[in-house]
């Protein structure tokens, strides 16, 4: 008899201190924080890959660096090398990001990280992958969408297919190309001739 009355006297006080728990909002708190800490911390997701470092190499005849407008001029048999493409001019305009009156004029500051584009003007030549390949007056290529910008008489071939327009904007990075203003294409087909055909 004893021992049930000391069972039930347990029961109550379970009764009694778990009705002062569910009315005690700090008493409630304290039991979440207890149980996050026992939750394992979910496994991190991947971080995005970091970006890639290309190298780039200009030869040239002359170079000028001018500090405050944070711009590089080559001349003379100007040749730019690329994993992504080859270029070819008489000069060569090279433009890094902060350039103006806050650029740094008391040092060097040629950073390639901050290259922001490439101006390659008079007699442009420009050799990709595979077969393709372009001539034009002025080409301009930006590293943030790693895009050619070709225009003065532009004339983008490969193979035996070639492409004119007044201006050809070829996307590097995704291999895709636009062409504005009189477009021209020629192309070469393995079709049989019409009159071959009749003749059999």
């Amino acid at each position: 008899m004893l021992k049930i009355k000391n069972i039930l006297l347990v029961a109550i006080l379970f009764c009694l201190a778990f009705s002062v728990f569910w009315q005690n909002p700090e008493a409630q708190a304290a039991a979440r924080r207890v149980q996050r800490a026992a939750t394992p911390a979910a496994p991190a997701k991947p971080s995005a890959p970091a970006a890639k470092d290309v190298p780039t190499r200009i030869t040239s005849e002359k170079m000028v660096y001018t500090a405050d407008r944070q711009q590089i001029v080559f001349s003379g048999n100007v040749k730019v090398v690329r994993p992504d493409f080859t270029l070819t001019s008489a000069q060569l305009n090279v433009y890094l990001a902060g350039g103006g009156a806050t650029a740094p004029t008391d040092s060097l500051g040629l950073d390639g990280s901050k290259v922001d584009k490439i101006v390659a003007e008079k007699n442009v030549r420009i050799k990709m992958e595979g077969e393709r390949q372009g001539e034009c007056e002025k080409a301009t290529y930006t590293m943030k969408n790693s895009a050619i910008v070709m225009e003065g008489n532009p004339v983008l071939s490969e193979g035996k297919n070639v492409v004119r327009g007044e201006k050809i904007t070829f996307f590097t990075r995704e291999n895709r190309m636009a062409i504005d203003g009189r477009v021209a294409v020629d192309f070469v087909t393995e079709d049989k001739p019409l009159l071959e055909e009749k003749n059999k």
